[in-house]
C-alpha cells in the first residue's frame, strides 16, 4: 500500500486556491488521476488491490484535510483573540479621578435623600439610618463604622484596593459635609429625590466599582464576590439593602420607606446591569 500522504500535501501546499472548495477539487483530481494510473497499469492489478490503493489515497486525503481544518481553526481563534479588547490598567491620574468624581456623585445623592429623610442603600443607608435616630452628623458615623472593615479588605483584596476604599470613604464624608455649603435646596419632591439620588448614587459607585475601589464594608465584600465567585455586585447590594431597610421598618414612616425601596431597586440595578464580569476590561 502506497503511502499518498507526502504527495497530497504538496498538492495542497502549491495550490492557488487553497480555501474548502479549492481543496476538493485537487482532491478530485488526485483521485482520478490515481484511477487512471491503475488502469494504464499491465498487468492490470486484482480488484483488492485497486480497493487497497483507493483507500490508502482516502484516508491520506482525510489525514491533511483535518490538519487543514485545524489550522485555519487555529488561525481563526488568534484573530479573534487579536479582535478582543485587551485588559488594560487605569493610569495613576484616572484612578484620582475616579476617587474625587465618585464620591462627589454619591455625596450629592446623599445630600438628596437626607434632605428628603429617606435611606440610600449599603454602609451609607445604615449611617443615615443612625444620623436619623441620633445627634451625630452623617460624615461621623459613616467613617466611624467602615473601620472594622478595613483588616478585612487588607486581607481579601490588598493594600492598593484597601487605601483606595479609604480614601473615598474619606472623601464621601468630607464631601457630605461640604456639599450642604455649596448646594442649598429650597424645595424637594421625595419621589424625585429617591429616583435622582438613587441613580446618581449608582453612577458614582460604578465609577469607583470600575476602579476596583468600594465606599465600604458591604462594597468590598461585593467586589470580592463578584471576582471571586461571579456574584453580580449589584444582587448582593440588594440583599443586604433590604435587611437594612426592614431595620428601617421601626424609624421611617411606610411612605419614606417605600420612597427608600425605589432608590435602593434604581441604584443597585444601575450597578448589575453595567457592572457586570467581563463587560468592562479596565483595571487598577
Amino acid at each position: 500500500m502506497t503511502d499518498y500522504r507526502p504527495v497530497i500535501e504538496r498538492l495542497v501546499d502549491g495550490l492557488e486556491d487553497a480555501s474548502a472548495s479549492g481543496r476538493a477539487r485537487a482532491y478530485g483530481r488526485a483521485r482520478a488521476a490515481l484511477a487512471d494510473q491503475l488502469d494504464r497499469l499491465d498487468p492490470r492489478p486484482a480488484p483488492s488491490s485497486v480497493i487497497t490503493e483507493q483507500a490508502a489515497l482516502e484516508e491520506a486525503i482525510a489525514a491533511v484535510e483535518a490538519d487543514r481544518l485545524q489550522e485555519a481553526a487555529r488561525r481563526a481563534a488568534a484573530a479573534g483573540a487579536a479582535d478582543e479588547p485587551a485588559a488594560d490598567r487605569h493610569r495613576l491620574h484616572e484612578d484620582a479621578i475616579a476617587l474625587v468624581l465618585g464620591p462627589l456623585l454619591v455625596a450629592l445623592g446623599i445630600q438628596f435623600y437626607t434632605q428628603a429623610e429617606i435611606l440610600t442603600s449599603g454602609m451609607a443607608g445604615l449611617a443615615l439610618l443612625l444620623s436619623f435616630i441620633t445627634s451625630l452628623e452623617f460624615p461621623i458615623i459613616f467613617f466611624a463604622i467602615n473601620v472594622p472593615f478595613f483588616g478585612i479588605a487588607v486581607w481579601r483584596l490588598g493594600w492598593r484596593p484597601t487605601l483606595r476604599t479609604f480614601l473615598a470613604i474619606a472623601f464621601v464624608s468630607l464631601f457630605s459635609r461640604l456639599t450642604p455649603e455649596w448646594i442649598v435646596i429650597d424645595s424637594l419632591q421625595p419621589v424625585y429625590a429617591a429616583v435622582f439620588g438613587g441613580a446618581v448614587m449608582g453612577l458614582g459607585l460604578l465609577v469607583l466599582f470600575r476602579h476596583r475601589t468600594g465606599l465600604g464594608g458591604i462594597n468590598l465584600i461585593a467586589i470580592y464576590l463578584q471576582e471571586r465567585y461571579g456574584i453580580r455586585a449589584g444582587y448582593f447590594q440588594l440583599a443586604v439593602d433590604g435587611a437594612i431597610l426592614a431595620a428601617a421598618l421601626f424609624v421611617l414612616p411606610p411612605e419614606k420607606l417605600a420612597l427608600s425601596i425605589l432608590g435602593a431597586y434604581i441604584l443597585n440595578m444601575i450597578l448589575a446591569m453595567n457592572h457586570r464580569p467581563g463587560r468592562y476590561t479596565g483595571f487598577s
